[in-house]
């Protein structure tokens, strides 16, 4: 081997000798740096594989929510099934109990008729001695039948005189019958006649001591006559306001006309507040009274929102029934302190 005088001379040998510069290297690198490309080799592989690994995972993780998402889904519907299911059986147990109860009413349904068998089997021996006595007794109607059959004769010809005079009272019932329908068609006429003059009667009281009578029930300060049927009060401004009304929409022709028709409306003032009063005569109050007074006093309240409606039935006789109804509808009734004429 060449001698080694400078560094030089290392080199050259080192790039001339091949077994030289192999020798140098695993002195200087060892063992352990001379291995590190075969490891540096088999890391790549190993990381290529997790990178594989990681890639199937990922595919996998994705395989698994989709079927994760798929397995709610499928919890969604079970759920909803369950709940239809439960709702089912609700109704189930509904119709069981129903089920149930007409059992225990079929039974003792079935309890009645038993016993009602019984009374049945009962009758029906009583009914075998009385049919047993019956045929005896058919026995002896027969014979009794011959003897009916001449007596048979004999009546059918005094039926046949019978029937003339019958024929002959029917005519006179007709013509009484007659009678009777004009008697009580003119009892029906002379009933609306006092009813229609008591009314009258009642309607003229009310011209003359109905404003005070309204005042004194009411306790309304100011009171003066609004309208009045059959008297010719009749107030400009009232009337004025109810056609305003009428044309703007708030009340109908039919309105209107249940207006002009209330027997009296008063004006004044309750307690600080504006107070208008309808009120309608009656003899004798009824249902259909207490509706007209009070379809009266709401439209007023309808012509007039910001004043006090009040409704009141002027009459001469009820009973306590209908003055409760009054009550409870929110009428005030004030009687007649006079009979009628």
């Amino acid at each position: 081997m060449p001698s080694i005088n400078s560094t030089e001379d290392l080199l050259n040998l080192l790039e001339r000798n091949e077994e030289f510069r192999n020798a140098v290297r695993r002195w200087v690198l060892g063992d352990e740096l001379l291995s590190m490309p075969a490891l540096m080799r088999r890391m790549d592989e190993r990381l290529a594989s997790v990178e594989s690994t990681q890639r199937q995972v990922a595919a996998l993780l994705e395989q698994i929510q989709a079927r994760m998402g798929q397995a709610e889904t499928r919890l969604a519907s079970v759920e909803t099934t369950q709940q239809q299911t439960a709702a089912l059986l609700k109704q189930v147990a509904a119709r069981l109990d129903a089920l149930e109860t007409r059992q225990d009413k079929t039974e003792a349904w079935q309890e009645r008729t038993g016993a009602r068998l019984d009374k049945t089997d009962e009758w029906q021996k009583r009914s075998d001695a009385r049919q047993d006595r019956s045929e005896a007794w058919q026995k002896r109607s027969d014979a009794r039948q011959d003897r009916t059959d001449e007596w048979q004769k004999r009546s059918e010809e005094w039926q046949e005189r019978t029937d003339a005079r019958l024929d002959r009272t029917d005519e006179w019932q007709k013509r009484s019958d007659a009678r009777h329908d004009r008697a009580e068609a003119r009892l029906d006429r002379l009933e609306t006649d006092v009813a229609t003059l008591k009314g009258l009667s009642l309607q003229s009281q009310l011209h003359h001591i109905g404003l005070n009578a309204v005042v004194s029930r009411f306790r309304i300060r100011g009171a003066r006559l609004v309208r009045a049927v059959g008297s010719g009060a009749s107030d400009t401004e009232f009337n004025d306001a109810v056609l305003d009304a009428m044309d703007s929409g708030l009340i109908s022709d039919d309105d209107y006309t249940r207006l002009m028709a209330t027997d009296m409306v008063v004006s004044g003032a309750l307690a600080g507040t504006n107070v208008y009063v309808a009120v309608e005569v009656s003899f004798t109050i009824s249902s259909d009274d207490i509706d007209k007074v009070k379809h009266s006093a709401s439209l007023i309240k309808r012509v007039y929102p910001d004043i006090d409606a009040r409704a009141a039935l002027y009459y001469f006789a009820a009973d306590d029934e209908r003055r409760m109804a009054a009550a409870d509808a929110g009428v005030e009734i004030i009687r007649a302190e006079i009979r009628p004429a």
